[in-house]
């Protein structure tokens, strides 16, 4: 699940969805290539991984959530192949920027990933371009009760006698 939303909030919506079993684990430091700090839901320290092998084993076990913050870090790391592999691994991102939903898109399609993206503002059209499948949820307003009045006494056919004398072209 990839948010702008508060980590908090997206870790109460993944556990009620139950994309992981366990308690959720969030991305506290990036201090160096590769090893992230993670902390739970107190903000306490719980581990910290330092190789792929570690982040899929505390994937498997907790629900793991990282902030555009931590994120911006992950996405700078020279090796892209390694920032993909990390990415994998989340299940929630949170407080994401425009720019990091595509790249997070991006990054899951380069590993053969099917993607969705649903989004409700313009802010998402690049991730909504890049996913496999992109849902723009549009809210239009509610007519008014003048123009519902009006719809209700249009019809779908033209007036023969508005078209009487008129060539091809002006029809």
């Amino acid at each position: 699940m990839i948010t702008g939303d508060n980590a908090l909030t997206a870790a109460f919506i993944g556990q009620k969805l139950e994309f992981s079993k366990g308690p959720s684990l969030f991305a506290a430091e990036f201090p160096s290539l590769g090893k992230i700090i993670w902390n739970d839901i107190d903000d306490k320290r719980v581990c910290e991984t330092s190789n792929q092998e570690q982040l899929t084993k505390l994937s498997k076990e907790n629900l793991l959530c990282i902030s555009g913050d931590i994120l911006g870090k992950v996405i700078m790391m020279k090796d892209h192949m390694s920032c993909a592999r990390i990415i994998k691994c989340i299940h929630l991102f949170a407080r994401t920027s425009p720019s990091q939903k595509a790249i997070i898109v991006g990054m899951l399609n380069s590993l053969g990933h099917n993607t969705l993206m649903c989004g409700d503002g313009t802010n998402d059209v690049g991730s909504l371009k890049r996913a496999d499948v992109g849902l723009a949820i549009v809210n239009n307003k509610e007519p008014s009760k003048e123009k519902k009045a009006e719809m209700k006494t249009m019809s779908p056919w033209v007036d023969k006698k508005k078209l009487e004398g008129k060539g091809w072209a002006e029809k």
